[in-house]
């Protein structure tokens, strides 16, 4: 019997090393590739009593929160809480509008971002408000007001260009994850103001709804900005994109408590910790953090769930 020489035995282990590391490699896409199918799977649509206690857990969660809640000014939130009430006639949402209102826009003609929620503002754009704003809620206070002086701002022409956000492949997985929503937010406000050219507008939105879709498509994550981008989808008017397994992860998402968060566990650990992906604090990396339900993602979900409840009962 022939004894493999001893200068063999380091290759065979090299060789046995270099395919463990090749199958550690192989092993991330091929589960993303996995998780993706069973994200994208046929699945019936959520079903009108789902949605219903979806959306009722949800206002659940303001009511039980409301001190917290009204200490956010994020005028776009509350914008989602506007539309939400408009459409399902929450007699609590309502009350807590009113006293939002009360508290941050006791004035008509001062602060334009009550522009983004009440169309009777005369608010004008003060240069005081374009300090210390991200350069999307730039592009926000231009859609509300149609200041001139904003219109040439680059980064307002930046939003105006199909560029403004990397490729959707790649978009969902970086500091920019909700780059695309917030363009399509901004262009839903020219829209609605009529600022702009309205051929460039509707091209541009049109444009990003695509993208959007190829987001989803390609990030299964159920945290914040996956909320944001189905519910983007149903705001600007193109429901039937919305696969109802994306709903189905929403609706899955959504916390005991009745709010929504910006992180989706993966894995429970000994000791109570549980892996999972992170969100924006986390820059989108693995957290051990937890998970808890907040205004921002809950918003979303409130109006998500109103929009379809609408749409269920032929309502829009």
């Amino acid at each position: 019997m022939i004894q493999p020489s001893p200068s063999s035995r380091p290759r065979r282990w090299l060789r046995r090393l270099v395919v463990a590391g090749l199958l550690l490699l192989a092993l991330p896409p091929l589960g993303w590739a996995l998780w993706l199918q069973l994200a994208h799977r046929d699945v019936p649509p959520p079903t009108t009593e789902e949605i219903d206690r979806g959306l009722r857990q949800g206002l659940g969660w303001i009511r039980t929160h409301e001190a917290e809640v009204l200490g956010q000014g994020n005028a776009m939130l509350w914008r989602m809480l506007l539309d939400a009430a408009a459409l399902n006639h929450d007699a609590d949402l309502q009350r807590l509008l009113r006293a939002h209102r009360a508290r941050y826009f006791p004035d008509p003609s001062r602060n334009a971002w009550q522009r983004l929620m009440y169309r009777d503002s005369t608010a004008a754009v003060d240069r005081w408000e374009m300090l210390d704003v991200m350069p999307y809620q730039r592009f926000f206070l231009y859609a509300i007001s149609c200041d001139p002086a904003l219109a040439g701002e680059p980064v307002v022409q930046a939003q105006l260009a199909r560029g403004a956000c990397r490729p959707a492949w790649l978009s969902p997985f970086g500091s920019d994850a909700a780059c695309r929503t917030h363009q399509l937010m901004g262009l839903m406000l020219m829209r609605e103001h009529g600022c702009g050219d309205k051929a460039r507008v509707a091209e541009l939105t049109a444009h990003a709804q695509d993208d959007i879709v190829r987001e989803l498509q390609v990030d299964f994550r159920s945290r914040d900005p996956y909320v944001q981008r189905v519910l983007m989808l149903y705001w600007t008017g193109v429901p039937e994109r919305v696969r109802p397994a994306w709903l189905r992860r929403v609706l899955q998402a959504q916390r005991p408590d009745g709010g929504w968060a910006d992180r989706q566990p993966i894995l429970e650990l000994p000791g109570g910790r549980v892996l999972q992906f992170g969100g924006y604090a986390e820059n989108h990396r693995l957290t051990l953090q937890p998970a808890q339900s907040d205004f921002h993602a809950t918003a979303q979900g409130i109006l998500l769930l109103s929009l379809v409840k609408a749409q269920q009962a032929g309502k829009r």
